[in-house]
Parts: C-alpha cells; structure tokens; sequence
C-alpha cells in the first residue's frame, strides 16, 4: 500500500467492517460508509486546499523552471482535487475484502483497469491533441467509475445478506 493517501483509511475499514460483519452486517454497512465518507470527504478537502496553492507547491518543487511549472499545474490540480476518488475506491476495495467478497472487489478492479483504463490509454496514440491533462482525465473518470461499481456491488451484497438471514439485532446509539 505504500503511503498512499487511501492506505490508512482502507485498512481501517477492512478491521472495523470485518469486527462487526460477524455479529451485525448493518452495523458494519454503517461504520463502512461513515469511514467511506468521512476518509474521501477530509482526503477531498485536503487536496482541494491543495490544488488552490498548487503555483506555490509547484515554485517550491520546481524553483527555476518556469516552463515545467506552466505544464504541470493543471495536471497537478487535477491530480489533487480527485484524491478522494482514489480513498473512496481504496476505502471500499477493503470493505468488500472483509464481507469476504475479496474476489469481487478484485474482479471489478482488473476488469476496470483492463477493459477501461489501458484500451482508453492505448487509444491515445490515434488522437493529436492528447497531452497529459487527457491521461488525467481518463484515469479520473477509471476511478470514478470503478467506485461506482464497488460501492453498488457493495449494497447490494448487504441487501442479498440481509435477505438471507434473520436479524435480531438491534442498533443502540451506542454502537454507532
């Protein structure tokens, strides 16, 4: 996982979800989105306060290199202001690993990189115009869509869960 802004958030998914899974699956639908949302919603703040400084990151990284920083700042602001799609997606990768549905989370994650990303990427050889803003954008719009389809694979294995078994449980503040 490296130090990736999504690794700290994810793990602690997988260990809340998987504690609570066993016992009460709506409770652990509920610590999951409240790390989700919370995880992607400060991760997103950040890199927005970010992406509003991203000249005086630049002249602070690239100090001399007018031409560099000209380049970059667009692709970095757009790098910054998605961050919380990578968390998002990290978050609920390890979501689905402690449902145990390990395998579907890395079904969709392939067949987005593979179907998506790369056939998209390739693509660019053909297009004149492409530049580096063009590469951000499909892997922006890779990470959105493969959130979308976690996050719905998600809820709708908690649904087919809760159909199959009886829940007796109920909910204190407490636990929340």
């Amino acid at each position: 996982q490296g130090i990736s802004p999504g690794a700290g958030f994810g793990l602690t998914a997988l260990t809340e979800v998987s504690r609570a899974y066993g016992d009460n699956p709506r409770l652990a639908r509920r610590r999951g989105e409240t790390i989700l949302f919370v995880g992607s919603g400060l991760i997103g703040l950040i890199g927005c306060l970010l992406s509003i400084n991203t000249q005086w990151l630049l002249e602070l990284t690239a100090s001399g290199n007018q031409a560099l920083q000209a380049a970059a700042k667009l692709p970095v602001q757009m790098m910054l202001i998605t961050l919380f799609l990578h968390v998002g997606c990290q978050v609920v990768l390890k979501i689905l690993q402690a449902i145990d549905q390990t395998v579907a989370s890395v079904s969709i994650n392939l067949s987005f990189i593979y179907g998506f990303r790369i056939p998209l990427l390739f693509s660019l050889r053909y297009f004149s115009e492409a530049s580096l803003l063009t590469v951000m954008v499909i892997l922006s719009a890779e990470k959105c869509l493969k959130l979308t389809a976690m996050f719905l694979y998600w809820h709708w294995t908690h649904r087919r869960i809760l159909r199959e078994r009886p829940v007796t449980e109920t909910l204190s503040p407490a636990s929340l």
